[in-house]
């Protein structure tokens, strides 16, 4: 009796790209005083823990070698560069100011020098007829709320007047999970065209017990899990689960500083100034490195690169705002200075492939999880997918096929789910 015959079907998929403005809704998150360094070792060493963090990095791009604003590893400089996209100090090579230089707690930010309306990405989205809710972890990022009210917003004068108010819903608080039962009320019942969230712990944690402690470790574990909170919303949501964007960096990193006092103030300091960005969102490969998308973006090793518009410059957190911008099919924050160009590599194939050993025969295909194995026992037949038995490791899933020399042949695939 003959043994049984496995035909293996290579799926490759050319043009998997979706085009940009793919979603109607972004959520934008900043995890303060989070350093790649720090996220990358736990996710290599450590990565039952941060489940979370470890499927943005499966299902998304991502990079853990981002930077920060050159002259301010701080948080309020940082977030009113990342919602206008503007350095917080003029750099070279740019012949009109295009840096917001706010670095106060309290205050307007088109009030200070130099003194102009400084757009940010609520601008965009508002005067367009979109939503907008903003929660915040600490009452010194009110600038970043008091700047675009009804008082000091600029007029819409983009189509229907929809008031000078960038932002429909606007909340801070000192504690994370007061922020999220409200945010993730609003993703199941009234979900935002954008929202954007800011986790305070990390900081508070790194200030109070150091950014080597167990106690921050804790605090990142639990940042993790109320990311997967709002994961959880997003996945019981159809109306977001596949019209959403997600992007998660920091203001700046931590633990550089060897003023105990101070942790991330000196903005010279790898640990200060690296930072992670992921995006998880449609144009973005699962497991695949940010800096391929950004033709004018690249990774600077442990460089830390000036804000000069004539030197090449790496992924920044200021770059995020106007990636999410782009994700929704509108226009750059005018103005704005960090302007990524997106510009995708061409994807690579995806194949199932045969291992053979010894007592069984192995499938083997790329840690996609936007596939799923399909068999068959005739090939105008019914294709079944496969759910049990996957293993994986870093870079590939698993199936094992144990020879049975009562089964006519079968055929496997891959197919997109």
């Amino acid at each position: 009796m003959r043994g049984k015959l496995i035909f293996i079907l290579s799926i490759v998929l050319l043009g998997i790209y979706s085009s940009q403005g793919a979603v109607s809704h972004v959520i934008h998150i900043t995890v303060d005083g989070v350093g790649g360094y720090f996220v990358k070792g736990f996710l290599e060493t450590n990565a039952a823990a941060f489940p979370n963090f470890k499927r943005l990095q499966r299902e998304g791009a991502f990079t853990f070698n981002a930077r920060c604003d050159y002259d301010y590893s701080e948080t309020v400089p940082g977030h009113v560069t990342i919602f206008t996209a503007r350095p917080t100090l003029q750099p070279g090579g740019v012949a009109t100011n295009v840096n917001h230089g706010f670095t106060a707690y309290s205050g307007i930010i088109h009030n200070v020098d130099p003194k102009f309306y400084k757009a940010s990405f609520m601008d965009v989205v508002h005067d367009r007829g979109y939503s907008v809710a903003v929660f915040l972890g600490k009452t010194k990022l009110s600038p970043c709320i008091d700047s675009y009210n009804a008082t000091n917003g600029a007029p819409d004068t983009i189509g229907v007047d929809n008031g000078r108010k960038k932002y429909d819903y606007a909340q801070i608080a000192s504690q994370s999970p007061t922020l999220l039962a409200t945010m993730t009320n609003l993703l199941a019942t009234n979900p935002p065209n954008y929202t954007f969230f800011h986790f305070v712990e990390t900081d508070t944690i790194g200030h109070s017990s150091g950014w080597f402690s167990p106690q921050w470790s804790n605090a990142l574990v639990s940042i993790d899990g109320w990311i997967g909170q709002i994961l959880n919303v997003i996945d019981r949501n159809p109306a977001l689960s596949n019209d959403v964007a997600i992007i998660v960096t920091a203001d700046h990193g931590g633990g550089g500083d060897p003023d105990p006092l101070a942790q991330h103030f000196d903005p010279s300091r790898l640990y200060n100034y690296t930072i992670p960005i992921f995006i998880k969102a449609p144009g973005f490969l699962p497991g695949t490195d940010l800096y391929h998308y950004f033709s004018n973006r690249f990774d600077p090793g442990t460089n830390r690169v000036v804000q000069d518009a004539r030197v090449p410059q790496p992924l920044r957190n200021g770059d995020t705002a106007n990636i999410a911008l782009m994700l929704m099919g509108l226009p750059p924050i005018p103005g704005s200075y960090w302007q990524p160009e997106y510009s995708p590599p061409v994807p690579q194939p995806v194949a199932l492939e045969l291992l053979k050993q010894p007592d069984k025969l192995v499938l083997r295909w790329q840690i996609r999880d936007d596939f799923i194995p399909e068999f068959t026992s005739e090939l105008n037949g019914v294709w079944t997918p496969v759910f049990s038995g996957i293993q994986s490791n870093e870079t590939h899933y698993f199936l094992e096929i144990l020879p049975d020399l009562q089964t006519k042949s079968r055929f496997y695939r891959l197919r997109k789910r």
